[in-house]
């Protein structure tokens, strides 16, 4: 069976792709997106027929590009993903206070298919998603490296006179970055805490770098990733400010992104070893530099297409788009469901519509604060019931600031419930980021903050910036409640 040629040996389930010298070496771009129209396959189940899984292809993403501010890939794939979305929301006062999950959401709506969420009752504003480089800190102390942020997009006027105390998402000739800013006299200043960084500090306005649009939210996981070796790279560009997905053809997208991220020999070079890894090919500058010209006289086979993506950290779906290999009218169906199948009435339930959680009017204000529901984000936790007592929304009242580290109220921390000993003589100085935080009861009321672990008591060390004393309760006055592993914060 082919199937059975493609899962290959236990070493080879891990990668992306299965190999060069496998089945899928024969099928081309183009046929897999044939066979896609003629079974009503979703292109990421016609390239998974094959060995390759898209949605893997985040994880390579990060593995090679990491370390710079990019621009990345949210659409699911995989479409016929089971996941919990909420349908009854808590009362209006778990929303007026710092609550758990289960506070917040009352009931589910379970095994939904990923590809129902969509539509204005689930995204009130079309987002931008991009992650910021592990490298990359200009936008420390409010958003740590290695964040992905959610970006909407802004009128004509936010973008003749951007908001000082906001942060933008920018593309300039030399790559991507998230920041402060103001534009004055025609030139666009970046504003920072005064750090060297490698991006430059003043653009041309708007000629030399362009506004994507304004960051409504940054989530990362604590501690931050460490930063990454330098990317050998080719310091001057004259990439045009064309957005991705605004190109007209494959090789104008290459090329573009090829100057504004310096892509250079020794880069592709480096990064052989790992292409060969998870795709089960090579990539020779010559052969990159001949689709970036457009002078290949046919399209790449699936492996080198998919290095491609990779190499110029491109979204497959726009790369898709491009190629003209997009969905069709018709509804697909993902490999495993297409398989599992007993007949026409089990494919027409599949597709039944979501239902918009009440009450409506909340919901609403909801999606109005944070943009959309994040399809990432069920994407990578598909179930949020199996979390209900871990994630906890911030309602931040005078307590709460005067301990709170880096937080916005509205903002949603994941909770480690295995880690409840905060360190002894804990870390004062450093970075904010990587200082260990938990949560916390005094009284009813949930908190959060530095901890610090006494004999007899705890202490609680507020903010650096926040120029206050620490605080100290005998243990029996505090409940700690977990490290804080993750952040969804708000802006």
């Amino acid at each position: 069976m082919v199937l059975d040629r493609v899962r290959g040996t236990g070493k080879d389930r891990g990668r992306i792709g299965v190999g060069k010298n496998d089945v899928d070496q024969h099928r081309s771009p183009r046929q897999l997106h044939a066979l896609s129209q003629q079974l009503d396959l979703t292109i990421g189940g016609a390239f998974k027929l094959f060995g390759y899984s898209l949605e893997s292809m985040r994880q390579l993403d990060f593995v090679l590009n990491g370390v710079r501010t990019r621009i990345i890939e949210t659409y699911p794939f995989f479409r016929d993903r089971l996941v919990e979305v909420p349908a009854v929301l808590g009362e209006e006062r778990a929303f007026l206070r710092t609550s758990f999950l289960s506070e917040l959401v009352r009931s589910w709506q379970r095994n939904i298919p990923i590809r129902e969420i969509h539509g204005r009752n689930w995204r009130g504003q079309k987002l931008i998603y991009a992650q910021i480089g592990t490298n990359d800190g200009i936008a420390l102390p409010r958003i740590p490296p290695g964040s992905v942020i959610g970006v909407s997009e802004i009128d004509a006027s936010e973008l003749a006179s951007p908001d000082p105390e906001r942060y933008y998402f920018l593309q300039h000739q030399i790559g991507y970055t998230c920041s402060r800013c103001i534009v004055d006299k025609g030139r666009l200043l970046l504003i920072t805490r005064g750090e060297r960084v490698d991006t430059p500090m003043e653009f041309v306005y708007p000629g030399q770098v362009r506004i994507i649009g304004r960051v409504l939210w940054f989530a990362t996981k604590l501690p931050i990733p460490r930063p990454g070796p330098l990317v050998s790279r080719i310091s001057r560009s004259q990439a045009p400010l064309i957005l991705p997905w605004e190109h007209k053809s494959f090789s104008d997208l290459l090329a573009a992104e090829g100057m504004r991220f310096g892509i250079t020999t020794k880069y592709v070079s480096q990064i052989g070893d790992l292409l060969e890894q998870h795709l089960g090919v090579r990539m020779s500058t010559r052969t990159l530099r001949r689709y970036e010209r457009g002078n290949a006289d046919h399209m790449p086979r699936t492996g080198v297409l998919l290095a491609l993506v990779a190499i110029h950290s491109l979204r497959s779906s726009d790369v898709f788009r491009l190629l003209h290999m997009w969905r069709t009218t018709k509804p697909q169906l993902s490999l495993k469901t297409l398989m599992g199948l007993k007949g026409r009435d089990e494919r027409r339930s599949l597709f039944d519509p979501v239902l918009v959680p009440e009450p409506i009017a909340r919901w609403q204000q909801l999606l109005q604060q944070w943009g959309e529901w994040p399809v990432l984000v069920s994407t990578n936790y598909p179930r949020p019931t199996t979390r209900v007592d871990n994630l906890v929304r911030l309602h931040l009242d005078k307590q709460a600031l005067e301990f709170n580290p880096i937080f916005n109220s509205g903002s949603i921390i994941g909770i480690d419930d295995d880690d409840t000993v905060p360190p002894r003589n804990g870390v004062i100085d450093g970075d904010a980021w990587n200082r260990p935080l938990y949560a916390f009861r005094i009284a009813t009321e949930t908190l959060h903050g530095y901890l610090e672990t006494g004999a007899t008591h705890l202490a609680i060390q507020p903010n650096p910036s926040a120029g206050r004393p620490r605080r100290s309760f005998h243990r029996n006055q505090i409940r700690v409640l977990g490290r804080i592993v993750e952040v969804v914060s708000t802006l």
